[in-house]
């Protein structure tokens, strides 16, 4: 009798921590997050294409004064990337070039998304610059920065124009950063 009483004692055990096993795994399901995708260009434009003050364009005519400093030859690309961020998580995209101590560097990009709905969202960014980030030649001369609420639908385009190029001594170009961005639909996460 007593063997069947600590082989029933052990089945009961093994059942119970089998019902706890089956219970995690339940609590462990999969649950949607909100994501977006933000394609970032950024361009220098002559100073005469765009204000000589910051400011922000959100409008259907966006898009087509992107395709306009797209197509225009004075226009430099800077640089072209793509930028994942979380809802409520604020990313960072540097858009420096690859010299180790360049005359020119790109603004920083910190991109805080909120996104509401499956079509709508508002990018909170702050564009800024350390001014000589790197190179031990000059002295750092302090932060620039400027920041923007942006209120967008899925894959509208927002222009942010009139910054000044960092570190730049050219005075007749201006900064123009474009941000496209599209909500990440089906993305899971195991909780």
């Amino acid at each position: 009798m007593g063997n069947y009483v600590r082989t029933l004692t052990l089945i009961c055990q093994v059942v119970l921590l089998m019902g706890g096993v089956l219970e995690a795994q339940q609590k462990l399901e999969l649950q949607p997050i909100k994501e977006v995708i933000v394609g970032v260009m950024v361009l220098q434009v002559d100073r005469e294409v765009t204000d000589s003050e910051p400011t922000l364009v959100t409008s259907g005519s966006a898009a087509k004064m992107l395709n306009a400093f797209l197509s225009d030859a004075a226009t430099k690309p800077i640089r072209r990337s793509q930028l994942r961020a979380s809802d409520g998580i604020t990313s960072i995209f540097k858009a420096g070039n690859d010299q180790p101590c360049p005359s020119a560097t790109g603004p920083n990009l910190e991109i805080t998304p909120r996104i509401y709905s499956a079509q709508k969202l508002t990018l909170h960014v702050v564009v800024s610059e350390d001014a000589n980030p790197g190179c031990a030649v000059q002295p750092a001369t302090g932060r620039n920065m400027n920041e923007f609420d942006i209120s967008l639908h899925d894959g509208q385009v927002s222009i942010l124009g009139g910054l000044k190029p960092p570190n730049s001594s050219d005075v007749r170009s201006r900064l123009v950063i474009a941000l496209i961005p599209e909500i990440v639909h089906n993305a899971v996460v195991a909780r």
